[in-house]
């Protein structure tokens, strides 16, 4: 009886140390692939901002306007493209990745961040502007030079900023056509703000995105701004508007992200319903109002400029409202196309941001 207790010790002790190797072999094993998942499945990207002003504008801004950016000096090369467009105070960046949302701002051409190897990012760089046509340099010059409170000083000198334009954007890793993925353009803004919304509100949605075909999406979207603005009746008929994506929010919104969530996305939905072209000459140039105001008027929608400046027609869409930013960058005209299509239009000043970024 002795000999079979020692005997079952044994065999209980040798099982016992048996299943401690094993669990102490998987607790290795595991904190090494966490390890290994912390520590090597990162890398740093580097994205690229796209250049402001946008380039190919100089066609569009007159002589005089020219003059006016370098009054004292005939021969300078400051283009004209920041005679049309307002002058740039800093970039909103945003980073949003299953892992969660990252937003900051910067000055710099370029931005690296840090993410995950094989996970989806969106990336959007919205520019923040200086309202108003004196620059920030004049602007602190001008206020500063009486003899004020150092208190009095700093407020005047302190920019106004305003959010109009829409963020240009990438999905990374998923290229458009011969692009590189880490080149942020304005076409491609709208795709990643889909993703970005989605990845935002819905956390089951996490999977799911990373399966969705993103790069077929975009490309989509790329074609269609091609095609209109290389169209030969853009703007002659309504049904050859200017090809804006970012019309497709307001009441489709829902169904174009259940449609990505669902994994049934139809590319139907990303066709424009109601939009139709509208004559820019006919609202900003034959009333009194417009004259006042005179130059180009933006669109949020940067590409969409060069098509107002060239066949003078915008986007609007029925029973929405439009704001397009006045020659002065500081007010706005709110453009409301009724069911019949008529142009209700409305003056505001457009709301000032914290210039503390």
């Amino acid at each position: 009886m002795g000999n079979l207790i020692k005997k079952s010790d044994g065999i209980l002790f040798f099982a016992g140390s048996l299943f401690c190797m094993l669990f102490c072999f998987l607790l290795c094993t595991l904190f090494c692939s966490c390890a290994n998942a912390f520590f090597d499945e990162t890398e740093e990207i580097t994205f690229y901002i796209p250049q402001w002003p946008p380039e190919g504008f100089d066609n569009f801004a007159s002589p005089e306007s020219h003059a006016a950016c370098a009054p004292n000096n005939a021969d300078s090369s400051e283009s004209c493209e920041s005679c049309v467009f307002p002058e740039l105070y800093k970039w909103k960046i945003s980073i949003v990745s299953s892992a969660g949302c990252k937003t900051f701002y910067t000055a710099e051409k370029s931005v690296t961040v840090a993410a995950r190897k094989n996970d989806i990012l969106s990336v959007l760089a919205e520019p923040l502007v200086v309202a108003g046509k004196s620059s920030s340099q004049a602007l602190q010059a001008e206020c500063c030079k009486n003899d004020v409170s150092v208190k009095i000083c700093e407020s005047c000198k302190a920019p106004k900023i305003i959010s109009f334009f829409m963020p240009a954007g990438a999905v990374y890793p998923h290229c458009t056509g011969t692009g590189s993925c880490q080149q942020l353009t304005w076409e491609q803004g709208f795709t990643a703000f889909v993703l970005a919304q989605i990845l935002i509100q819905n956390n089951e949605a996490k999977v799911l995105v990373a399966r969705f075909n993103w790069q077929k999406f975009n490309d989509t979207i790329c074609k269609k701004i091609a095609a209109s603005a290389d169209s030969e009746t853009l703007g002659q008929r309504d049904e050859t508007a200017f090809y804006n994506p970012w019309l497709l929010l307001g009441e489709n919104q829902k169904q174009l992200f259940d449609g990505i969530c669902s994994m049934n996305f139809k590319a139907s939905l990303l066709n424009l319903k109601g939009v139709y072209s509208v004559n820019v000459n006919e609202l900003f140039y034959e009333s009194a109002q417009a004259r006042k105001v005179g130059g180009f008027p933006l669109t949020s929608f940067v590409p969409e400029n060069k098509i107002i400046m060239e066949k003078k027609v915008i986007s609007a869409k029925k029973d929405s409202q439009l704001l397009v930013l006045n020659n002065d960058f500081s007010t706005g005209t709110v453009l409301k196309l009724d069911a019949k299509k008529n142009i209700l239009q409305e003056q505001v000043f457009l709301p000032i941001i914290n210039s503390k970024l």
